[in-house]
């Protein structure tokens, strides 16, 4: 689930909040991955 998270969630989501919110994307990127990979592992 770690590599999911980190190489299909994390990086792209990195990119793409950096580009819209800049600093506070970068921050908010890894809660952001977390809670997107939470979702189908609860299920």
């Amino acid at each position: 689930m770690a590599v999911i998270r980190q190489l299909c969630l994390n990086i792209p989501v990195l990119f793409l909040l950096d580009a819209l919110f800049g600093m506070n994307g970068i921050i908010w990127t890894q809660l952001t991955a977390e809670k997107s990979a939470a979702a189908p592992a609860a299920l």
